[in-house]
């Protein structure tokens, strides 16, 4: 059987099959690493350890917090990226 094209039926049902095969593996995404699958971790294990860090040594926390460049501090200037 033949569509207006002149293209058998049996051609496009093949070349629709082709398309849902899964790409080679060379095509397909690398594996997520150590670093991203445990990204969350790393956020919070910064946050916990900043914390830490300007209870035990105030001194230092309020020395970083009075740098400044441009008149921007730099607790902004990392925020803002």
């Amino acid at each position: 059987m033949t569509d207006r094209a002149g293209l058998r039926v049996q051609d496009l049902e093949m070349s629709t099959a082709r398309l849902a095969v899964a790409p080679p593996a060379s095509l397909a995404p690398p594996a997520m690493g150590r670093f991203e699958r445990y990204l969350t971790f790393w956020v919070l294990l910064c946050i916990v350890l900043g914390v830490v860090v300007g209870q035990v040594f105030p001194a230092l926390s309020q020395a970083v917090g009075r740098m400044e460049i441009a008149r921007i501090t730099s607790r902004s200037g990392c925020l803002s990226g």
